[in-house]
């Protein structure tokens, strides 16, 4: 099997041969048959970065999720799944690296030293027999 290392390299070797092609035809005037050459180069160029960022993309996948096996809290990938970067709306559940569960908002200085200033005052008032009841 290819790697996408392979299928990329095979692609822009492709697009190289279609550009000398393109320019041979373009030396002997033949316009039309120099157009289609480049074209079909300029094509393989696209097709081959493609493939070679899908396989990026597979290989952090692949680094991510090994990571997730072992427990590692980590951020999703940007964009989280491969369907979401093309399409903006759509996942793939099983692969997707996307918060499946809504997470809370970081607490700021202030709320913490609030809530330390409460529970100081809730513990002060432990040990008053007199606190909590009711006349």
């Amino acid at each position: 099997m290819v790697s996408y290392r392979g299928r990329a390299a095979i692609r822009f070797c492709c697009a190289a041969v279609c550009t000398a092609i393109g320019v041979l035809f373009a030396v002997a005037s033949v316009w039309f048959m120099s157009f289609v050459a480049l074209y079909s180069a300029s094509f393989l160029i696209w097709r081959g970065f493609r493939i070679h960022g899908k396989g990026i993309r597979l290989e952090r996948e692949k680094v991510w999720w090994s990571k997730a096996k072992k427990g590692v809290e980590q951020d999703p990938l940007d964009p989280c799944c491969m369907p979401f970067g093309e399409t903006g709306f759509r996942h793939d559940e099983p692969s997707c690296t996307r918060y499946r569960y809504l997470r809370p908002k970081p607490i700021t200085r202030e709320e913490r030293l609030e809530i330390d200033r409460k529970w100081n005052e809730i513990i002060s008032h432990m040990s008053d027999p007199e606190y909590g009841e009711e006349a």
